[in-house]
């Protein structure tokens, strides 16, 4: 996505790290900040996670509407292996 921040997954599994060692320290000045970013990273890494279903779905549904309609049109055999090739003389469709 390029809304992702320049960091690698090391310096994202550190600064997690640094954010678990805060929330360990009992001093509560820090938790609650410490907690909040965790809580924010977990939510956005929530979102992204639906987004990327999303496009992955929308993507599967569209290609199964193009096999039909290559189906329909006769491209595509009904076993879904064979191919038609178009008759330029008649302008029909006819299969291997």
């Amino acid at each position: 996505m390029d809304e992702d921040w320049p960091i690698t997954a090391e310096q994202k599994k550190s600064i997690v790290s640094k954010l678990m060692d805060i929330m360990e320290s009992g001093i509560p000045d820090f938790q609650i900040p410490a907690s909040r970013a965790l809580m924010a990273a977990d939510a956005l890494n929530q979102q992204r996670q639906a987004m990327q279903e999303k496009k992955h779905e929308q993507e599967q549904k569209r290609k199964l509407e193009l096999i039909d309609l290559a189906h329909k049109l006769g491209i595509v055999g009904h076993d879904g292996g064979s191919v038609g090739v178009v008759d330029s003389q008649s302008s029909r469709i006819a299969n291997d």
